[in-house]
């Protein structure tokens, strides 16, 4: 005999409330999302690409750090989908970015600790700025570097990451932003720094950066665009 219409219906709301537990148990038991290593490890190596960039405007700040944001975005890089909706895992990639960021930029500065670091020729300093990433030396990166053994001799200490913006900033006003002029600025920088440092058993003549630096470099430069057309 069928049940009445009532009965049905307190038996559906049973096997409803049975499923939604089931539901419950399972999102419980599920481990709270976290970044993959494959994904730290891209992050890493866009942290020290975004710092060695020739593009890069600051080094603190958020910049660098949207950057890599928006480079993650375009290449997903193990992003679980909708990330973007879901501020508690995006933050836990803003952190993890913030973080590279923060331990490449001591590495660097490190990197000019050592007793005689100042004399190594910039190749040779360059070599050990690379060592470990995806990156190349070739004259752009080298100028950068050049850039910052030049601020850190005259400023070692705290304030050395703000000391290498505000020469940053200084050049680009200079020269009133012109990006020609500004490649020659620092081609100055390098030609001095050459003459300075080390021996010069080297030829720097490679004026191109690697394929995975110019990515990183054009991205650098669309989000540029991008801010001065919203500003």
């Amino acid at each position: 005999m069928r049940d009445p219409a009532s009965i049905r219906e307190v038996k559906l709301l049973v096997n409803l409330m049975v499923v939604q537990n089931q539901i419950e148990k399972i999102v419980t038991a599920t481990a709270p999302w976290q970044p993959s290593p494959d994904l730290l490890k891209n992050i890493q190596n866009n942290a020290a690409a975004v710092l060695l960039s020739s593009k890069i405007r600051t080094y603190k700040g958020v910049t660098a750090t949207n950057i890599i944001i928006e480079i993650l975005k375009q290449h997903r890089f193990d992003l679980p989908a909708g990330i973007e909706h879901n501020p508690a895992d995006l933050s836990k990639v803003i952190g993890a970015t913030q973080e590279a960021l923060t331990l490449r930029r001591s590495k660097f500065k490190k990197l000019k600790m050592p007793p005689k670091a100042d004399q190594l020729s910039i190749f040779q300093l360059t070599t050990l700025f690379v060592d470990g990433t995806r990156c190349s030396v070739n004259v752009p990166v080298c100028a950068r570097v050049a850039l910052m053994r030049k601020v850190y001799l005259k400023e070692p200490r705290q304030k050395f990451w703000d000391a290498v913006d505000e020469n940053l900033a200084k050049i680009r006003k200079r020269v009133d932003g012109d990006s020609k002029q500004i490649i020659r600025a620092f081609r100055h920088i390098l030609n001095a720094d050459h003459n300075s440092h080390g021996v010069k058993d080297y030829t720097l003549d490679d004026e191109t950066v690697d394929g995975f630096q110019q990515q990183v470099d054009d991205m650098i430069d669309a989000n540029l665009v991008d801010a001065a057309s919203t500003a």
